[in-house]
């Protein structure tokens, strides 16, 4: 068995909602993309049971991280 996260592998979508405006935030990614510009090419960094992503509202421009719980397969 092996722990994935359920949003990088396109299994699940989480959906959240801006806490300034209400707006529909979007999801740009593991935080771990947005360190350079070949941060992407890097070994993940594993966060355990989760993984951390970078979710921008659609409205308002507000950014934050979301941890994404991993799921087993």
């Amino acid at each position: 068995m092996e722990y994935i996260c359920p949003q990088c592998n396109e299994i699940k979508n989480c959906n959240y909602i801006c806490s300034k405006c209400g707006g529909t935030m979007e999801d740009k990614g593991r935080v771990q993309e947005y360190y350079g510009p070949y941060s992407a090419d890097a070994p993940i960094e594993d966060n355990g049971n989760s993984c951390t992503h970078v979710f921008l509202c659609n409205k308002c421009n507000f950014m934050e991280r979301n941890n994404i719980k991993k799921v087993i397969i």
